[in-house]
């Protein structure tokens, strides 16, 4: 086994072949003997054992349940932490001089990271490492802000491509998915705003004109597959990233055509944007479906959703009375069900065939 999520699979795997095994046996398909099927358990039951002892998996649903709120509460708790810094370096900030300002904001990440390395040796799961590497990376960003302020120098793209590179190079070694998403977040917006900044525009006008950020993230999905090779769950997270940023840009330009970069006119941009919406979220939904990739097809149509509700408000909220306006959109959901319902009865077919 390669990590925890391998081993968390084979061990799903095992419970669902002895769920379906305890029905066969009921319907007296099977043929093997009480020896064989002892053997077989107790192959399995060693199995678990091993996993149970290098990976620390979930053996049942409550200990998946609880692993599940073990996460959110670590999230949590890096949050707080995060704050709890941050109260206290506002609260005592003013009595400082500028050289012990500057060497706490610098030790905090850094004591963070030796605690990441620290309780990554002596924990499998990782929750407390993964709460430290947040904390981390929170104070490393409060470190950069405060610095712009207290130095009078403005932030710049460079230190936020700092930041993002701090970010994966800390998520790659020990697997943490949430802290690699944000870096590749913070990645986009160093990467737009170097390019308004080499253009000899504000940075900052990559949050007023969303094209750059926005075909960033789509060609950001086209890196999942590699990452596949280093650690497979990194792959999801970046289609996750690239398709959920990518996809708010497009319905923030089919909605505000004045944002756009191209040469012709706000109303003509808002319909170029959304006509290509549509097909993009349609391309990712038939792809996603085809190679089995659950986040793109909950994000690309969440996003083809949206955007229908928006066209919807913006053509016949004034135009139509509202039971009408309201029968319109149930129209449009049931219409979108049955679409979603030939889509699954064609895959299940093909699953069965």
């Amino acid at each position: 086994m390669t990590d925890r999520l391998d081993a968390q699979r084979r061990v799903n795997r095992i419970r669902a072949f002895r769920a379906e095994w305890d029905a066969v046996r009921l319907a007296g398909v099977t043929t093997l003997t009480s020896e064989q099927h002892r053997a077989i358990r107790a192959f399995h039951d060693d199995m678990l054992r091993e996993l149970a002892a290098r990976h620390d998996v979930d053996a049942s649903d409550a200990t998946g349940q609880l692993s599940r709120g073990m996460q959110l509460a670590s999230f949590f708790a890096a949050i707080a932490l995060t704050a709890a810094i941050y109260s206290l370096v506002s609260r005592f900030w003013g009595r400082l001089d500028l050289p012990l300002q500057v060497t706490i904001l610098c030790a905090f990440p850094l004591m963070a990271l030796v605690g990441v390395e620290f309780s990554a040796r002596r924990e499998r799961t990782l929750y407390v490492a993964s709460v430290l590497a947040l904390v981390a990376y929170g104070t490393y960003w409060l470190a950069v802000v405060v610095l712009s302020d207290v130095l009078n120098m403005p932030l710049t793209p460079a230190a936020i491509w700092a930041g993002a590179l701090f970010g994966v190079s800390l998520a790659f070694p020990y697997g943490f998915r949430l802290l690699f998403g944000v870096a590749l977040v913070a990645l986009l917006v160093a990467f737009a705003g170097s390019v308004f900044d080499a253009a000899d525009m504000p940075w900052t006008a990559a949050a007023e004109h969303l094209e750059i950020v926005t075909g960033a993230a789509l060609a950001l999905t086209l890196v999942g597959s590699r990452l596949s090779r280093f650690y497979p769950p990194f792959a999801s997270v970046t289609r996750l990233v690239g398709f959920a940023v990518g996809f708010a840009g497009m319905l923030v330009l089919s909605s505000a055509g004045r944002m756009s970069l191209l040469p012709m006119s706000s109303s003509v941009a808002e319909w170029f944007y959304q006509v290509l919406t549509v097909l993009l979220c349609m391309v990712a939904l038939v792809i996603a479906v085809r190679r089995r990739w659950d986040e793109t097809v909950y994000v690309a149509a969440a996003a083809l959703t949206l955007f229908l509700l928006l066209r919807c408000i913006d053509w016949f909220w004034v135009a139509l009375p509202r039971f009408l306006f309201f029968l319109l959109l149930a129209a449009i959901a049931f219409a979108w069900l049955f679409v979603l319902r030939r889509v699954r009865g064609r895959l299940v077919a093909r699953a069965l065939a």
